[in-house]
């Protein structure tokens, strides 16, 4: 969303101009992400949607369309200069091309890139338009820069030019999102555009930066004429979408949209800034595990820091034995700290070096928990070394020895675990299996490596997941596993999915999930009980709105959320497996009180890392 320019009122718009060229504007765009929405949108729509709005500039004989006589109107009040030359993929390459993505390469009859992701993929898998693909495609091995140079002059020949350009982005999107659409501005969208339309967007109704919903905003706006050659418009009045708009913006008492309130969770801190003399803590991992004499203990992770990512030093563990009301005091599975001694042992043996991105699992086969990390060395940067496994069986008290997994994860070798839960596989074939999923990079590949034997050896599966990043695994009550992986499209297309019908040895081809909308961030998933429950930020536009979402037909749809908290957070969670023990022994009646089956989550907070109880009927 542009600085300066609130979106409460569409009035606010009246002289905003859009430019969607990164390289006119000499500087990369604030938010690929973003970009891509907005670029993908104008590209897709242009010609038989805004072309009304830019025969209304003095174009003369460059406008395709004679001026529309109908000016009340939204959309008639923007001035958009929109430079098609750079849609999603023409933008990416040129991120590319500048040496912020890592596509050196174009792929025959393929894009030069998918958008943001900088990489090279056939345009199938991509998904969304694909407006230039004669322009740019590439031969196989083209460079990049290549493939973007010649679509953008091609393309920008269409176009008038001009100077002075400075990058500004705006998204429908975003705008829409702000005014609570699906209270408002949705129902006045649903209500004027062409009948069923919403509908035929199915999952994506919601999604109000797919191109399925763009379209039926543009058709409720320009009126049933909006594909047609003509200019003629009709639709909502200009003064209709102005009241939709600023419905939501006015006290609650007069109709406006009260801040969602989060549920009222029994919650604890569990990790904070300066505990145990760590400056800070990051990526949560939580196991219910069950205890050999009754009961069962909450075993929390944290990577345990003294700033960014970078300096992620050791895996700390606190664990719970009353279900989440209290926690032990810190104990660390593995890693160490920066110290002369330190980065000697880590020089010799790489087991003696840092360690982060915690992926942990019960082991219900050996009873014991199981704790994956990455290995890092002392040098600048995130240079990973290779994999490492602990265990404990008195509930996080204790941890083993680390044992090297590097060899025996093969390609998948110091990828990044995670983070979050492993899998056990519960019942099938393949009862007993360990499953980690982990990534390579930054939204580079992901892999799945499995164990048959509690961790004593370890192989990782044939197939990977280009363009993913960090993943979760569950095993479904249909018995499948599904894998749901952050990808940098997952604000457009949801988060993508994969399923394995074969205990995780292969898997099904790529898909994504719009109902599980995401504004790029870790989720978590379970599944338990003929329940599979998700969490992550609700969010296509920032890390907020941190949600749990539940199915009861293996994850096909998702038919009630709950919010867990509504402010902003670093926004990653992970979900316990398992019903929580339930509540201790009332002091005054001596007995446990009546209560609805719980579960737990671990999710970072404003105040660090805190766990939540919830109850898991929503």
């Amino acid at each position: 969303m542009m600085e300066g320019f609130p979106p409460a009122s569409p009035l606010a718009w009246g002289k905003l101009r859009l430019y969607t060229s990164p390289r006119e504007a000499g500087a990369a765009p604030a938010s690929r992400n973003a970009t891509d929405a907005t670029a993908a949108m104008l590209s897709e729509l242009l010609d038989t949607m805004l072309s009304p709005l830019l025969c209304h500039e003095a174009n003369g004989d460059r406008c395709p369309l004679p001026p529309s006589p109908q000016r009340e109107l939204l959309l008639h009040q923007l001035t958009f200069e929109a430079n098609t030359s750079f849609s999603d993929h023409a933008a990416c390459a040129a991120a590319a091309h500048r040496g912020w993505g890592r596509g050196e390469s174009c792929m025959a009859g393929g894009r030069c890139c998918v958008c943001a992701e900088a990489i090279s993929v056939p345009p199938a898998l991509a998904g969304g338009d694909d407006a230039l693909r004669g322009e740019a495609a590439c031969e196989a091995g083209a460079p990049a820069s290549r493939c973007y140079a010649a679509s953008a002059v091609r393309k920008a020949s269409l176009h008038r030019a001009g100077g002075g350009r400075v990058w500004r982005l705006a998204s429908v999107e975003s705008v829409v999102t702000r005014s609570c659409h699906t209270r408002v501005f949705g129902h006045a969208v649903q209500a004027t555009a062409p009948p069923g339309c919403l509908e035929r967007c199915g999952a994506q109704r919601s999604n109000t930066s797919s191109p399925c919903w763009a379209d039926c905003f543009f058709q409720a706006a320009l009126g049933a004429h909006s594909r047609a050659s003509s200019a003629a418009a009709g639709g909502l009045s200009l003064a209709q979408l102005v009241a939709a708009w600023e419905a939501p913006f006015l006290p609650v008492e007069q109709g406006g949209c009260a801040a969602p309130a989060a549920a009222d969770l029994p919650s604890s801190l569990v990790f904070h800034d300066g505990l145990a003399g760590v400056a800070n803590y990051r990526i949560p991992a939580l196991v219910l595990a069950p205890l050999a004499g009754g009961g069962a203990a909450l075993v929390a992770f944290a990577e345990a820091r003294h700033g960014g990512d970078a300096t992620a030093a050791r895996i700390a563990v606190r664990s719970s034995r009353d279900g989440g009301r209290s926690w032990s005091a810190v104990v660390f599975a593995a890693g160490a700290e920066d110290t002369p001694a330190a980065r000697a042992a880590c020089a010799r043996r790489r087991l003696a070096c840092r360690a982060a991105n915690p992926a942990a699992v019960y082991d219900g086969v050996r009873g014991r928990v199981a704790l994956v990390y990455v290995l890092r060395g002392f040098g600048e940067g995130e240079d990973a070394l290779g994999n490492a496994m602990v265990t404990s069986a008195d509930g996080g008290a204790t941890w083993s020895a680390a044992r090297d997994l590097s060899a025996a994860w093969g390609r998948a070798a110091g990828a990044l675990p995670g983070p979050g839960a492993a899998l056990q596989l519960g019942r099938g074939e393949h009862a007993g299996r360990i499953l980690v999923p982990s990534h390579g990079g930054a939204y580079t590949e992901d892999f799945v490596s499995l164990s048959d034997d509690g961790g004593a050896s370890w192989r990782t599966i044939n197939q990977s997941f280009g363009a993913m990043d960090e993943a979760a695994l569950t095993q479904l009550p249909n018995g499948s596993v599904l894998l749901n992986m952050r990808h940098l499209r997952s604000p457009l297309l949801g988060r993508a999915l994969a399923v394995s019908h074969d205990g995780g040895e292969s898997f099904g081809p790529l898909r994504f999930d719009a109902a599980l909308t995401s504004p790029v961030c870790q989720a978590s998933i379970v599944s338990f009980g003929g329940v599979t429950y998700f969490s992550n930020p609700a969010s296509n536009v920032s890390r907020t709105h941190l949600s749990i979402r539940r199915s009861t037909d293996s994850a096909a749809t998702w038919s009630s959320t709950l919010l867990v908290q509504a402010g902003a957070s670093p926004g990653y969670s992970c979900l316990a497996k398992g019903e929580l023990p339930a509540a201790p022994a009332d002091s005054k009646e001596g007995r446990a009180a009546p209560a609805a089956r719980e579960g737990g989550i671990l999710y970072e907070s404003a105040s660090g890392i805190s766990f939540s109880r919830f109850p898991l009927d929503f």
